[in-house]
């Protein structure tokens, strides 16, 4: 009992940015044993459901500890996360769960990369099942419309919704060139973006579109 009176003294002692990084510690370390009767993924799953019943804003996402609590977000980001490792869109999935993690980072959260990440993933996913890398994300989705049945008014609604133009750097961002990014925006951006990116590999998978590796 002293141990664990110790651990919860020092525990209730911690910032608050500090508790939700020991949470993090705890699920990481815990993955890693050699001999667990708990993996890193049923850990998560613990904690976010003590997350949900303490009413907290944070929950496990991909992997991540991030500020999204809605169960309708967290389920379109979950979808995301797992369709895109499934299928084979591994690009798509380190850019969503480095805009998790940017979302997240405490106490200092980035939320300008948070959003170039999500542009990333939608860019990612439509280019690699396009399988056009030339023309920005416009063109790649014009190309991915003549192998799969994508909307006409849904596609070109989401190119000019998110203000892509094409410059040097291939993409550019309307929200991006805003003085001030903030929660608001970066959480919109990666809620919406991996949206969108289930319902391109979705649209996909039932196509059954070969990938460009």
């Amino acid at each position: 009992f002293r141990r664990r009176d110790w651990i919860k003294g020092k525990f209730y002692a911690l910032e608050w940015h500090q508790a939700y990084d020991f949470i993090e510690f705890i699920v990481t370390y815990q993955g890693r044993r050699k001999y667990t009767r708990f993996s890193t993924e049923a850990m998560q799953r613990v904690f976010n459901k003590i997350f949900e019943a303490e009413q907290s804003g944070y929950r496990f996402l991909g992997g991540e500890l991030s500020p999204i609590s809605s169960a309708a977000e967290v389920e379109a980001i979950d979808a995301a996360v797992s369709l895109t490792a499934a299928s084979g869109l591994a690009g798509a999935q380190t850019h969503l769960k480095a805009a998790l993690h940017l979302l997240g980072k405490r106490p200092t959260p980035d939320y300008r990369n948070a959003v170039k990440e999500s542009i990333s993933a939608v860019e990612s996913v439509a280019k690699q099942l396009s399988q056009n890398d030339s023309q920005g994300l416009a063109g790649a989705l014009d190309e991915l419309a003549k192998r799969v049945p994508i909307h006409g008014a849904l596609k070109s609604a989401f190119v000019k919704l998110y203000g892509y133009t094409s410059d040097a750097d291939g993409i550019r961002h309307a929200i991006l060139d805003e003085p001030n990014v903030d929660f608001d925006e970066a959480k919109y951006m990666v809620v919406a973006c991996s949206a969108f990116v289930n319902y391109l590999a979705t649209k996909a998978n039932t196509a059954k579109l070969p990938l460009r590796q």
